[in-house]
């Protein structure tokens, strides 16, 4: 079978240094054709594309390159410039500085800084952009994983690489697992897929999903997340957690995704437990009612508003909604004596009899917390969009 792009003589000579390595990426030099020019006298911005890709030639496909199988099936998914100056044809040829942005299991992003012949490294490029290529299989018409040695290139080459820190870090496997759970699960109860993700104080990483019962659920992990308040993206996050990226990409949700303040930290006073087997109880009765009085739109509201736990402390009475109890069990955040999920089969003597699951209230919210999360529902108004 012939090289669908294999890279000729005459083009090799177009790179005589064929790339160096700096501490900023990995530097090549593209001429730039008279052809390249508009009427403007300066690099047309569709031919920049194309001076893009002539610059990754050399970095990833030539035949000495681990990457030289990506010449039989690598295709652009996505693709973004933005132009901050003007480099002009006799200031050919340009530098373009490349690295890795992200490495995943069958795709990369590179990213790219052009700058004209002569610039220095540190000033501001011209241009910067960035191409997700896919390891794609021509005859199986599907992305193809990369091999070991193929994802290896940015590994061995770390001055070349800089790997995107948006996103979040799970310190342990189990604080993976317990973050791929809560994705999940907050897809579930939440069609908008829009998660609120933010560093706290004590190192952990606060997780939190608007629910659809208006009712915000919560956990944490140990990790860390950058930017330390980001909204996020559970669709990206779920593919990420697939992919097995050890930064756990957030996508860019725009702000207005999450309107409203979080709860805050402190300022809760307990008020009581209830013992966890009597809320799976009251879950599962009010599930059968949901389903024999449901209409189209879900349950009625009549049934979500109900108060179905009352819990008194002093002068302190707080009232529990089937919100707010739908939204601690659909989360999953209430447990066998074993750590097992519970399911609508699961027997309630599974449950640990001294199972807690606390009640705390403060003047805005009562917030009732299980051993593996917590569920907020406000106090006078069920209107999250107050901080």
């Amino acid at each position: 079978m012939t090289d669908p792009i294999a890279v000729t003589d005459a083009e090799r000579r177009l790179f005589d240094d064929g790339g160096r390595r700096t501490d900023s990426g990995y530097v090549v030099s593209v001429p730039v054709r008279w052809s390249d020019m508009d009427v403007y006298q300066h690099i047309n911005h569709a031919r920049m594309v194309t001076l893009l890709e002539e610059a990754r030639i050399p970095w990833l496909f030539y035949d000495d390159k681990p990457t030289v199988l990506l010449r039989k099936g690598c295709l652009v998914a996505d693709l973004h410039v933005k132009y901050q100056g003007q480099i002009r044809h006799d200031e050919s040829p340009i530098s373009v500085t490349m690295h890795v942005e992200r490495l995943r299991a069958v795709d990369f992003t590179v990213g790219y800084e052009v700058r004209p012949r002569g610039a220095d490294l540190d000033s501001k490029p011209a241009v910067v952009a960035s191409t997700q290529l896919v390891s794609f299989d021509i005859d199986t018409q599907r992305p193809r994983r990369m091999t070991a040695e193929e994802e290896g290139v940015p590994r061995v080459l770390p001055a070349v690489v800089t790997m995107s820190t948006r996103g979040v870090t799970p310190h342990r496997d189990s604080d993976r697992a317990d973050l791929a759970a809560f994705v999940s699960r907050a897809r579930r109860v939440d069609d908008s897929g829009v998660l609120r993700i933010h560093a706290r104080p004590d190192s952990r990483v606060g997780l939190w999903v608007r629910t659809g019962f208006d009712v915000l659920a919560t956990r944490s992990i140990f990790g860390s997340v950058e930017p330390g308040d980001v909204i996020a993206d559970a669709v990206v996050m779920s593919s990420a957690l697939a992919a097995g990226d050890a930064v756990i990409g957030v996508g860019a949700p725009p702000t207005i995704a999450w309107q409203g303040a979080l709860p805050g930290a402190n300022g809760f006073v307990q008020v009581d437990d209830v013992p966890a087997r009597d809320v799976i109880d009251l879950a599962r009765r009010g599930a059968g009612v949901a389903r024999d009085e449901s209409g189209a739109l879900g349950p009625a509201s009549s049934l979500l508003d109900q108060k179905v736990l009352s819990v008194v402390e002093g002068d302190l009475s707080v009232d529990v909604t089937m919100r707010a109890v739908f939204a601690l069990t659909a989360m999953g955040f209430v447990r066998d004596a074993v750590g097992r999920e519970i399911t609508s089969e699961s027997p309630l003597d599974a449950i640990a009899p001294d199972e807690p699951v606390r009640v705390r209230a403060s003047g805005a919210w009562v917030r009732i917390d299980a051993r593996f999360g917590s569920v907020y529902q406000r106090r006078s108004s069920l209107n999250l969009n107050v901080g």
